[in-house]
């Protein structure tokens, strides 16, 4: 361990630095206008697969135009990944709330039992956040709600949508198991691979969000892996910490939830950014474009 004794450098000197270590830019100015609008640190993450060996300089004809090629792809992979995501967040909620409320009726969840999976400490803290949101939320349902009715809790089809998303997953997660094999028969998965996979689109999600690096990273929640099926085990095992173990989630999603269309987004992307290597750094097979999942108009 030692202390961190790096001194800050404005944008000039940034750029002296970045040209000094090997980086071709057209002149300073440009790369001076870039990392106005994005800040060094950030950059430097697209700049880390084009360094040498044990080495902070950059490997040779290592251009600014090439870096930032892999920024705005990224940039482009993050928004459709999003909408992806947020369209099936959106269709999770709806089929919690549909098949608990049918089961136990709109209050039902206030009741440790009927959530019978989730301990009751983590039940308690529930329907206490779910309480403060129904006093402290501004929107117009809530108040509406608030004015007529003098019932402790929300209907869960009101309390669901003041829920953040981990907050969604522990929900799911306390469902009985009746209800839990009724969702993810819905999509065609058995509970165990449904669950990890909503835990990782809730990863991917807040990573889009927040703007971080996706194209090329290492995934710390992994969905798991479908091995009776071909497309995750041809023509070798899928890497589940790879974007493409994702990019296979999407496509299984896309069967279920009418309005997402993230295949379609992802080859219009990837025929814009021919550059980018996907086998390398997002885990795809070499011949990804040729498999029957990425030529056909669904995967069947």
């Amino acid at each position: 361990m030692e202390n961190y004794n790096k001194t800050f450098q404005d944008y000039s000197e940034l750029a002296d630095l970045a040209i000094a270590r090997g980086l071709e830019v057209p002149d300073k100015q440009t790369l001076v206008t870039v990392l106005k609008n994005i800040s060094y640190y950030r950059f430097s993450g697209y700049l880390f697969p084009f360094k040498r060996t044990d080495s902070d300089d950059f490997q040779l004809n290592t251009s600014l135009s090439e870096v930032l090629e892999r920024y705005t792809f990224d940039e482009n992979l993050r928004e459709i990944t999003f909408k992806a995501f947020s369209k099936i967040e959106v269709q999770l909620r709806n089929d919690i709330i549909h098949e608990h409320a049918k089961k136990y009726g709109p209050f039902g969840y206030l009741g440790h039992q009927q959530l019978p999976n989730m301990p009751r400490c983590r039940h308690e803290e529930l329907v206490a956040a779910l309480a403060i949101n129904k006093e402290r939320s501004k929107e117009p349902f809530i108040l509406s709600y608030n004015r007529k009715y003098t019932n402790k809790g929300l209907p869960l089809w009101m309390a669901i949508e003041t829920l953040t998303f981990g907050q969604l997953l522990y929900v799911h997660s306390g469902l009985d198991r009746d209800i839990h094999k009724i969702i993810a028969d819905k999509y065609c998965l058995p509970n165990k691979v449904l669950r990890s996979w909503i835990v990782s689109s809730g990863y991917i999600r807040n990573i889009c969000a927040h703007h971080y690096r996706l194209w090329d990273r290492k995934l710390s929640l992994k969905p798991s892996r479908r091995e009776k099926c071909p497309e995750w085990m041809k023509p070798f095992p899928v890497e589940t910490s790879t974007f493409y173990a994702i990019a296979l989630v999407l496509l299984h999603f896309q069967q279920n939830v009418q309005s997402v269309d993230w295949k379609k987004n992802f080859l219009n992307l990837a025929q814009e950014f021919p550059k980018i290597p996907f086998s390398d750094n997002m885990g795809f097979p070499p011949t990804w474009r040729e498999l029957p999942m990425w030529t056909e108009s669904i995967l069947e």
